[in-house]
């Protein structure tokens, strides 16, 4: 899994989570050579996770950004079923915040594209015995 962390306010990196899907091994095993020249004994983080790791963590700097689609941010600011999209070099680190969720409107009129979009099923028609 990668752990993820956004700016606050005041520019001090904070723990949002982690990430474990959405990426297989051979993914990991191009970044690999990035991750470790990055790699640092300090966490980068203001405070550390309150979740413990399972495995050892190998801290990088916090120059990276990951793309990731979440389904939404608990109230303790962590994202909640991440999945990560990409490794993204276009935008710097210092730059990443906290989303705010999108509006209601704007994800229902999303949801009606998609509705529109889909296949139109007919029901099967079933015949009867007459008896």
């Amino acid at each position: 899994a990668l752990l993820l962390g956004v700016h606050d306010s005041k520019g001090k990196l904070q723990y949002a989570g982690r990430v474990g899907t959405g990426f297989d091994a051979a993914l990991l095993r191009s970044e690999k050579k990035e991750l470790d020249a990055h790699e640092t004994k300090r966490m980068p983080f203001a405070s550390p996770p309150r979740e413990r790791s399972r495995t050892p963590v190998h801290w990088v700097e916090p120059v990276l950004v990951a793309e990731c689609n979440f389904a939404e941010w608990t109230s303790d600011g962590i994202v909640r079923q991440a999945s990560f999209v990409s490794l993204r070099k276009d935008k710097p680190a210092r730059q990443i915040v906290k989303e705010a969720p999108r509006k209601g409107d704007d994800v229902q009129q999303q949801t009606d594209i998609e509705a529109d979009t889909a296949p139109k099923k007919r029901a099967a028609r079933s015949k009867g015995t007459g008896k």
